[in-house]
């Protein structure tokens, strides 16, 4: 995880514009700087736009929704603060966070950093082609059907969807879920190597992750030999 502040703020000033991969650049890095030794200090990271930031556009995607700008921050953006990592601004996605393509009316389809002819995947798209790029470390997904793990697997990167029971989105995510399908709804890092994954996790995990077992009914649990 060696990427600068600097260089990651180049990346979007040269690329942005062409990848669409950051819906909302914000004009400077917004980070906590009283604490050196906080374990992700320092390191440049977008937020895909679903997550709530106080004072700060969160809009879904949607441009319905464009002028949106939350008064209170979600419990992920909180613990991002903590850590220390410097936030440059809110990942592109689809409307409503909803599809496999990264694509709305607010800034237009996410392009895929490999071949910009082709998409980014979705629904965090934007932060996939963000950190493929070099625009960002890390980007903090969600991922009902696959909208961590379809991005990554499309830009060459690393994408982990956690589990819903451990790392639970509830109602933070906007546009908000009925709690109906809290337990569908997963979170997780996109980064450039497992490394850096599993650094942002172990950062946030004192924050977010809940020290619970999942049930398993060992009578439920098939291998599978090919």
């Amino acid at each position: 995880m060696t990427l600068s502040i600097e260089s990651a703020r180049t990346t979007i000033a040269a690329r942005n514009d062409e990848l669409r991969a950051v819906l909302h650049v914000l004009p400077k890095p917004v980070q906590n700087t009283s604490d050196s030794g906080a374990p992700l200090a320092g390191v440049p990271y977008v937020l895909k736009d679903v997550w709530d930031t106080a004072g700060i556009p969160t809009t879904g995607g949607s441009f319905r929704h464009r002028e949106r700008v939350p008064s209170e921050s979600s419990r992920i953006y909180v613990a991002l603060q903590k850590t220390g990592a410097a936030l440059l601004g809110k990942s592109n996605l689809c409307d409503m966070a909803f599809s496999m393509e990264s694509d709305n009316h607010i800034f237009g389809p996410v392009r895929n950093p490999i071949d910009p002819s082709r998409t980014a995947g979705g629904s965090t798209g934007g932060g996939a082609a963000a950190v493929a790029s070099g625009m960002a470390a890390f980007d903090w997904g969600t991922d009902f059907g696959g909208s961590i793990r379809l991005p990554a697997a499309f830009c060459g990167i690393v994408g982990l969807r956690l589990s819903a029971k451990t790392w639970s989105v509830d109602r933070e995510h906007f546009p908000r879920i009925s709690e109906r399908f809290w337990s569908f709804c997963g979170m997780g890092p996109l980064a450039g190597d497992v490394a850096t994954a599993r650094r942002v996790v172990e950062a946030l995990s004192a924050e977010l992750g809940r020290r619970e077992s999942a049930d398993v009914d060992p009578s439920r649990v098939f291998l599978y030999a090919p």
